[in-house]
């Protein structure tokens, strides 16, 4: 009897929920109609704006232009503006990895980082506004290359301290290594252990030797660090045997798996692994903000990804220290049970933000609605420029993107435009076929529903600023500039009441070429992007299993991590209707990845 009372339940559950979506599709039509409208209008001022700067610039212009010597114009032309090509290139500079980073044979330099560029660079000269706008833009880009000039020299400070202290304690080690080979003693150096002179005079291994002489092996990521005396690798309990770079599985806790996947994605990231591995996060730990964990989630982390990162050492680890110190700081991932691998990839990417933050005085900055007729670019650079102003770090530079969000009110048409940061996209799934072969539901399905308009009513109206009531509104929405890492999370779980479901639609995604630019609306071009991860859920509501499919960063093969068994797939298999999050990266971060290794 109690069964059939909950079924019954359950139904009358499933047919409001059928009935609120009715309501919510009819509502969605309308609003999307008034988000038309506005955003019609918005067109036509912004083409009338660009006729208007058209024209002052033809008015402007000298009476004549010598075409015939173009060089001494362009030169001319430069010289005014005062910079030049070749200023322009030494702007974008190459890598420098530091003393502790590998030291590159001679190549050519390359490009500038596309995710950490300057952010007044993307915004496009062309596309500025009349005469007031332009003085508040300049303003607002001198002061985004003041403060990014500033944490240059802060990064370089740190980064030549640190380098001192690597040198000294590298002529340290070398000096202690010569006396312990001197008296014939085995030391450990990473992976290769290296004794005295055997039988017949030759060495029995290859020393780790500095740039000033010795014997040369380039160890990837980890440079000098000893594996094999670190405590806190031993804590891990590793079991040895390990088959190559980046494939070391990680043993499941007790329903950690949803760790494991998330973990494994991330540590085949190039630039964010190689920061972690080669220690050069320890300059930009902030102890003192109150939002971090005190820098334990960053250290806890980075131990993490040295030991799988050893090369052929270890076939599995267990995260035993990192998983109690994410409970310690969160308390939903205290225990044992079954947690979602998203909401834990939110919480540790938040937490490393604010481990890394290099803002220690947050300012305050009042959000406030911007003249009517303030152009979006300059809406969003302000918006972009004060976030940098709390938030700056690594984590910011990779994977923050920003969005457009607009609100219509439906009384009076009054229109706030707000500009807000993200660290992934969460897409929901269309319930009925998609525009894929055969009906099938692709990913560019899920960002058209994305961005479409919704009415916000009922306990959520919007308080309009004009009509000075809470009323209903039309809200949309969209992309405005994308991250150098994509993460693409896809809604398949879904509560209605006590009716929980998993929604199953498989979903087409591309492993190559995934092209963004219809569904942004800034300056940024939307990639193309590329696959290099994918954490996929197996199961139902109540428990399931995570897995991973990850491309290495060295050897560019695909591989499964299944909590401690890693196994090499074909790139096929990144393709699944399994897959719950998906890392993209944008192809040109990609080629200036390549120059880190």
């Amino acid at each position: 009897a109690e069964r059939a009372r909950q079924l019954q339940q359950w139904e009358r559950d499933r047919e409001q929920a059928e009935k609120r979506q009715l309501e919510a599709a009819r509502a969605e039509q309308s609003a999307a109609a008034a988000v038309a409208a506005v955003g019609t209008a918005e067109l036509e001022r912004e083409r009338e704006s660009t006729r208007l700067r058209s024209a002052r610039k033809r008015a402007e212009a000298p009476p004549s232009v010598d075409r015939s010597n173009k060089p001494a114009a362009l030169a001319a032309g430069q010289a005014r503006n005062g910079e030049s090509s070749g200023e322009e290139e030494d702007e974008g500079g190459g890598v420098d990895e530091g003393a502790d980073g590998p030291r590159l044979p001679a190549r050519a330099a390359p490009p500038p980082p596309p995710f950490a560029g300057s952010a007044a660079a993307a915004v496009p000269a062309s596309d500025a506004g009349g005469e007031g706008t332009e003085d508040e833009e300049s303003r607002i880009r001198r002061e985004v290359r003041s403060k990014e000039a500033e944490r240059a020299r802060t990064r370089q400070e740190r980064q030549a301290a640190r380098a001192k202290r690597l040198r000294e304690a590298e002529e340290q080690r070398i000096e202690q290594q010569r006396r312990e080979e001197a008296s014939g003693e085995r030391v450990t150096a990473g992976r290769v252990r290296c004794g005295g002179g055997g039988g017949d005079g030759s060495k029995r291994g290859v020393m780790f030797a500095d740039e000033r002489g010795g014997a040369h092996i380039r160890r990837p990521l980890t440079q000098v660090r000893r594996f094999r005396k670190d405590a806190s690798v031993q804590d891990m309990s590793p079991v040895y045997g390990g088959s190559g770079f980046g494939l070391t599985g990680l043993r499941n806790l007790g329903n950690t798996c949803f760790m494991n996947s998330v973990v494994q994605c991330l540590s085949n990231i190039t630039p964010l692994c190689l920061y972690f591995v080669r220690d050069t996060f320890e300059q930009d730990v902030n102890e003192n903000n109150p939002l971090g964990t005190k820098g334990e989630i960053a250290r806890r982390f980075g131990n993490l990804l040295k030991a799988l990162w050893s090369g052929h050492n270890f076939k599995s680890i267990a995260p035993t220290k990192f998983k109690a110190a994410v409970g310690r700081w969160r308390e939903q991932f205290e225990g044992s049970q079954q947690q979602d691998c998203q909401e834990f990839l939110a919480f540790l990417l938040d937490g490393l933000h604010e481990d890394l933050n290099l803002v220690t005085k947050r300012a305050y900055v009042e959000a406030a609605d911007p003249p009517p007729d303030t152009p979006h670019h300059v809406i969003a650079l302000q918006a972009w420029a004060d976030h940098k102003q709390r938030n700056d770090s690594l984590i910011v530079d990779l994977f923050q993107g920003q969005f457009r969000s607009t609100l219509v009110c439906l009384t009076c048409r009054n229109v706030s435009v707000r500009f807000t940061s993200f660290m992934y996209l969460t897409l929901p799934l269309p319930r009925r076929g998609g525009s894929g072969s055969g009906g099938a539901t692709t990913l560019y399905d899920c960002l058209k529903l994305f961005s479409r308009a919704e009415k916000v009513s009922g306990d959520d109206q919007w308080y309009c600023s004009q009509c000075k009531a809470h009323r209903d509104a039309a809200k949309r929405i969209e992309i405005w500039k994308l991250p150098a890492v994509l993460i693409v999370h896809f809604s398949r779980f879904s509560y209605t009441g006590q009716w929980r479901e998993k929604v199953e639609t498989p979903i087409k995604y591309p492993l190559h070429s995934l092209d963004m630019r219809p569904f942004v609306l800034g300056a940024d071009e939307g990639g193309p992007y590329s696959l290099h991860g994918v954490a996929c859920h197996f199961g139902g509501m109540e428990g399931g299993h995570y897995t991973a499919v990850a491309k290495n960063i060295f050897d560019q093969r695909w591989y499964l991590f299944d909590d401690a068994r890693v196994t090499q797939v074909s790139e096929s298999s990144a393709r699944t209707r399994a897959a719950y999050v998906l890392f993209y990266s944008r192809v040109d971060f990609q080629e200036y990845a390549k120059h880190m290794l």
